[in-house]
């Protein structure tokens, strides 16, 4: 089932970049497409027809020889610096994509870190792809109480969600608060630290763009996922019943987000994929998303403009939360009691 997850007939649509070298026919149209090298060559060409087809231009080339030698002179030179400025900047291009390919693998695998935090705090598991120290490190933190009252909600309701479940339990919400707060600081010193390389050189390609753009979404919406845990907004030491939907579907707008996030930056390392040909990578963790998970990922897929969806559905999600949330901020210390009062009756 795993191996049958990775394959898929729908290509990336982020530039891939090209690991071959340069050949004479990209160098010769990269100088052609700058001004400078365009009009020095149009010149050459010019002046050599000129010279073979006019008899006027050979009389007076002939009477100015040293003019002549300095206007053809300078035009070879700025031909001849052109090519080697294109032959220099490409393989500084080369250079750098080296550098932001190890940059993309790095914050991806610092994603998937943060993914496995936030499937372990749904689960209280990690998940089965997750690196050995990282599944070390999830089983010493996650409290046994936490994966039993887990396996209680789940077979009380096996149908639910389970984060759905979860945010009644305040069990749970207190390991949720302080999981959720290591990964936001983690996600986000991981953006700071990979995205200056990412961005490094002279021109950033389409999927280093793309995967900065993404992480700092997905960055932002794991900064705002903490908010209702704040003990001011608590009620009965769990999430108020009116922020609990908007919660859960931002949750499932994460799950799936990792997912994608991840599979475009693998699929934008992988250039070409030998053994299938035409196909991208999935991701293993496709199959653990829940229902409501798979349907953002399906219509992220599906459109043609995948990206876009994404940043829109993640951004709605997130401002909707951040909404609710303004409106606990406004109330006062006196009237926050209250109305937490009212919502747990």
């Amino acid at each position: 089932m795993a191996d049958e997850e990775h394959l898929s007939v729908k290509p990336p649509s982020v530039r891939q970049p090209d690991a071959r070298a340069s050949t004479p026919w990209q160098i010769a149209w990269a100088t052609l497409s700058k001004p400078a090298g365009a009009l020095s060559g149009l010149l050459i060409i010019g002046l050599v027809l000129s010279e073979l087809l006019s008899p006027t231009v050979r009389r007076v080339t002939s009477g100015y020889p040293l003019t002549t030698s300095f206007i053809g002179t300078f035009i070879t030179l700025a031909f001849t610096a052109t090519i080697i400025n294109q032959i220099v900047t490409k393989r500084l291009q080369t250079r750098w994509e080296r550098v932001r390919s190890i940059a993309m693998q790095g914050l991806n695998d610092e994603l998937r870190l943060v993914r496995d935090i936030l499937y372990t705090i749904e689960h209280g598991a990690p998940p089965f792809d997750a690196p050995l120290p990282v599944v070390a490190a999830i089983k010493a933190k996650v409290p046994l109480a936490i994966g039993e009252q887990m396996a209680i909600s789940l077979a009380a309701e096996p149908n639910a969600t389970l984060v759905a479940a979860l945010v009644e339990q305040a069990i749970w919400v207190q390991f949720a608060r302080t999981s959720l707060a290591e990964a936001s600081a983690y996600l986000r010193g991981s953006l700071a630290r990979w995205s200056s390389l990412l961005s490094m050189g002279a021109e950033v390609s389409d999927a280093s763009h793309t995967m900065i753009l993404n992480s700092a979404y997905i960055a932002d919406a794991v900064s705002v996922v903490e908010l209702p845990f704040a003990a001011a907004r608590l009620v009965c030491d769990v999430l108020p019943a009116d922020v609990r939907p908007i919660f859960v579907e931002l949750w499932e707008v994460l799950a799936a987000a990792f997912v994608f996030v991840e599979e475009r930056s693998a699929n934008a390392l992988r250039p070409s994929i030998e053994h299938f040909p035409g196909r991208t990578w999935k991701s293993a963790m496709r199959i653990k998303l829940s229902q409501e998970s798979a349907t953002f990922l399906a219509r992220w897929d599906s459109s043609r403009d995948g990206d876009e969806v994404f940043h829109e559905d993640l951004i709605r999600t997130r401002n909707a939360l951040e909404c609710i949330q303004v409106d606990y901020l406004d109330l006062t210390s006196s009237q926050l009691p209250t109305r937490n009062a009212q919502l747990a009756e």
